[in-house]
């Protein structure tokens, strides 16, 4: 130590790193798989890809060492600009500083127009201007609707010109302005099963992407929503999900810590927007186990087509279940709701605050007779413990 300190025996160290270096690192490969592999401890993220083609996780286990509090100091799996395919299987994520599973696209921005098909574009995030590749597709949305596409556009070619910036040229005419937002539109297919995230400091899965279909996953005790579909401006983030089920999967005690939102599933767009984003959202099948401050099961905000059927939920406070903000085709069936302790008040209600408004959402089918079947849980959670 460089000075006197006051530590006693049994006191606890906080280790902070002062470098930023990820366990694994994968950017610009194609058909890469990591498998059969532990993960004790890392100075960043787990595992970090950027632009990869077909990735294959299989088997890969983040887990404390010992007597420590923590394992990867920020996310677990990071996956950035992927294409074509991911596939997660016989994994888990326990106790990382941030979040179990990031899947997303990079938006950056038009900040020259040369002409019709030839655009200087900018980005702000760490690893630099995505190099799309000839061929792929870019799909632009303007700085007042910024997750709303206007007009996709193929790559022909990318040439950097600046530290952030890129000449992107087009096959065609593109009808884009100076300030557009633009996320790579060849989205890849992801296929998740068996893979569990617990104890963590932030959110279990986001999932910034299209064609998805998780099963057979277990969400225990994570800090903010198990599941986030967030379209983000903050973080340069996207696009906005599409075609996703949820099915087989076990939530416990999640949304309970300071990355809480209102449901332990959320549809959140950052910023909040006056139309649909999020679209064809399918929850069924699956276990919710509340814990005494995990708010909500589904958060709702800017959703087309979202659907739950045949879920357990076992709850001990009497909060609406559902929280709706510009939302439309919100709808249930076949749900067993269980509250030993008090009862559901509301099964939805209209969020009140700035920007949702209740004439911007319609189509709600939520009644009170959707959540009145009586099953067991259909994901078996015995062995689990949730003390």
């Amino acid at each position: 130590m460089n000075r006197p300190s006051q530590f006693l025996i049994n006191d606890a160290v906080i280790v902070r790193y002062s470098f930023s270096n990820h366990s694994i690192s994968a950017q610009d490969s194609t058909d890469v798989t990591i498998q059969s592999i532990n993960t004790y401890t890392s100075s960043f993220m787990g595992i970090i890809t950027v632009r990869v083609r077909r990735l294959n996780i299989i088997d890969y286990h983040v887990r404390t060492h010992k007597d420590r509090w923590m394992s990867t100091i920020v996310d677990c799996l990071h996956l950035t600009d992927s294409f074509e395919s991911i596939t997660i299987l016989n994994s888990e994520c326990q106790s990382m500083g941030d979040d179990g599973l990031n899947i997303h696209s990079s938006y950056f921005n038009v900040s020259r127009i040369i002409n019709s098909t030839a655009l200087i574009m900018e980005t702000a995030v760490y690893h630099g201007l995505m190099d799309v590749g000839t061929g792929t597709h870019l799909e632009f949305s303007s700085s007042q609707q910024p997750f709303t596409v206007h007009t996709i556009g193929q790559v022909v070619s990318s040439q950097r010109v600046a530290f952030n910036a890129n000449l992107i040229i087009f096959a065609q005419p593109i009808d884009a302005n100076i300030g557009d937002w633009a996320c790579l539109s060849d989205t890849p297919l992801v296929f998740i099963r068996n893979f569990t995230v617990a104890n963590n400091r932030a959110r279990g899965a986001l999932l910034q992407s299209r064609n998805i279909d998780m099963r057979y996953s277990l969400f225990n005790r994570t800090s903010g929503p198990a599941v986030l579909f967030q379209p983000s401006l903050f973080w340069f983030e996207g696009p906005g999900a599409k075609n996703v089920t949820l099915s087989d999967n076990t939530y416990i005690h999640c949304n309970e810590g300071i990355s809480q939102n209102k449901g332990m599933i959320s549809i959140l767009p950052d910023p909040i927007q006056l139309v649909q984003v999020i679209n064809d959202i399918r929850i069924a099948s699956s276990t919710f186990i509340f814990g005494n401050y995990s708010q909500g099961l589904l958060q709702s905000n800017n959703a087309n087509n979202v659907y739950l059927t045949g879920n357990y939920i076992a709850t001990n406070n009497s909060m609406a279940l559902i929280s709706i903000c510009n939302s439309r085709n919100v709808t249930g069936s076949n749900n067993c709701l269980v509250n030993n302790q008090t009862t559901v008040n509301q099964i939805y209600v209209f969020d009140q605050t700035e920007l949702c408004q209740m004439n911007l959402s319609s189509l709600i089918d939520l009644p009170r007779s959707a959540f009145n079947s009586s099953f067991p849980p259909p994901v078996f959670i015995s062995y689990i413990s949730i003390d």
